[in-house]
């Protein structure tokens, strides 16, 4: 168990109290995105979560800048579904665009991100009982994740270099990606590139 969850625990422990609010948990989960992988875009405005029919994605209001994260209606009853969910949504805020232009890269790390995250901040065990398995994922997303941890793995930190050259993971190119870690093998930074919803 990291630092950092021991301290989530013992806090709960403290406050007589073993849940947080969704606010709370995209709170920790934002800056501890940041602190991984660079900053966000901030001329966006998160409003909040609401929940849906459907697949939990994140929600654009016109010019104005602002977006809802919505999490499937299990959540409501689901706190650990809800998690899961809203740290995949977080990778998305980082640099938002659109679903037709997210790419391999951006999804991958979405997809990662919630893995590490509810495994290394959340153990299962300080969790209620769901049937989520959350190391467990959709084919496709999968796929991703395996690409962007093989690309940490090469250099843990390429990622938040890459995007102090270019913010918006859904533009990075085979070739920034490349120069930002060098034994990356150019099919991997290809793949890496390729848009996710084809």
């Amino acid at each position: 168990m990291t630092e950092v969850a021991s301290q989530l625990i013992e806090a709960r422990k403290h406050n007589g109290d073993y849940t947080r609010t969704l606010a709370s948990q995209l709170g920790n989960m934002l800056e501890l995105a940041e602190s991984l992988f660079g900053p966000r875009d901030r001329s966006y405005t998160v409003l909040g979560v609401e929940f849906i029919d459907g697949c939990p994605h994140i929600r654009y209001f016109g010019t104005c800048r602002h977006i809802i994260i919505q999490l499937g209606k299990p959540c409501l009853s689901e706190p650990a579904r809800a998690c899961y969910q809203l740290a995949h949504e977080t990778i998305h805020l980082l640099s938002p665009t659109t679903h037709q232009n997210v790419n391999v890269l951006e999804e991958g790390l979405a997809a990662h991100f919630q893995v590490w995250y509810m495994n290394k901040h959340y153990p299962p065990p300080y969790w209620p009982k769901s049937e989520i398995d959350w190391t467990v994922l959709q084919q496709p997303y999968d796929k991703a994740k395996i690409l962007v941890e093989h690309f940490l793995k090469v250099d843990p930190n390429a990622i938040k270099r890459l995007r102090e050259q270019q913010p918006r993971l859904s533009q990075v190119t085979a070739a920034e990606i490349e120069h930002a870690c060098s034994g990356l093998d150019r099919c991997d930074a290809l793949a890496l590139t390729a848009r996710f919803n084809q």
